[in-house]
This record gives C-alpha cells, sequence and structure tokens, in this order.
C-alpha cells in the first residue's frame, strides 16, 4: 500500500478587483483539492474594488504595478507553497 503524501498547494490570483471573486475564492475552497493559501495581488489604488468574504487561507498583497504579469510574479514571490 502506497502512502499518499499530502501537498501543499498556493494559489496566485492577479487582480482589479470585482465581485466575481468570491465565486473563484468559493469555487478553488470546495474543489477536490483546498489550496492551503490564496493569495490575491491587487494593485495599491484598486484595493477598495475588493470585497472579499472573510476566508481563512486567503491573503490580499497590495502593489505598487499593474498588470497580469507583475502581480503573479509578485504574488510567487511571497508564496509559502511552490515546487
Amino acid at each position: 500500500m502506497n502512502k499518499l503524501t499530502k501537498v501543499k498547494v498556493s494559489v496566485v490570483i492577479p487582480t482589479l478587483g470585482g465581485n466575481i471573486l468570491n465565486d473563484t475564492i468559493d469555487n478553488l475552497n470546495t474543489g477536490t483539492i483546498k489550496p492551503d493559501e490564496i493569495l490575491i495581488c491587487i494593485p495599491e489604488k484598486f484595493k477598495n474594488n475588493l470585497n472579499i468574504q472573510n476566508y481563512d487561507n486567503v491573503e490580499i498583497l497590495t502593489t505598487s504595478f499593474m498588470g497580469q504579469v507583475p502581480q503573479r510574479l509578485y504574488g510567487f514571490k511571497k508564496a509559502k507553497f511552490c515546487l
């Protein structure tokens, strides 16, 4: 019998905010593998666009720059569980 090892998972979401974000987080948290952390990367000037429910595995990271690529890179650098 093989021992299964639990792999810890980080998810990085670059965003400008919006209501759909709660649906995305709900889907991630009710999927087959629940992420250990979900990092929401949002530019400082858009942080008021966030209306996120209280989740135990979500962290908001504000950035000084816009764009999916730099926001995602910033999130990956802060992620605890990268392979």
